[in-house]
């Protein structure tokens, strides 16, 4: 008998290294955001999202760039693609929200 199952064959679900890879790569982010270069953490924040693509928190935190180069209508988008992943985080809701509010839509 076999046991060859591909991995292609099963429901995709998320996994402890991408969330891990994408934690680290949120704290990168984080730091370069501090150090004032935006578009090294908007690269992170990117590279993060397509290992973690679920995670309301990256894209809350690519939201709050967006917001910070000036696009506020890509912001606005983040932060309610932000909010229909959140679920019961209140906090992430909450930064949504208030990214929403920041970017001034309705």
């Amino acid at each position: 008998w076999s046991s060859d199952v591909c991995s292609s064959d099963l429901p995709s679900r998320p996994q402890s290294d991408a969330s891990g890879a994408s934690g680290a790569l949120l704290e990168q982010a984080r730091n370069q955001r501090a150090a004032g270069n935006t578009a090294q953490a908007t690269a992170s924040i990117e590279r993060a999202l397509r290992l973690d693509p679920n995670n309301a928190e990256l894209w809350v935190e690519r939201g709050e760039l967006a917001l910070q180069t000036g696009s506020t209508g890509q912001a606005a988008t983040m932060a309610r693609k932000a909010l229909s992943l959140a679920g019961s985080n209140s906090s992430v809701s909450a930064r949504a929200q208030r990214l929403l509010q920041a970017a001034g839509t309705r």
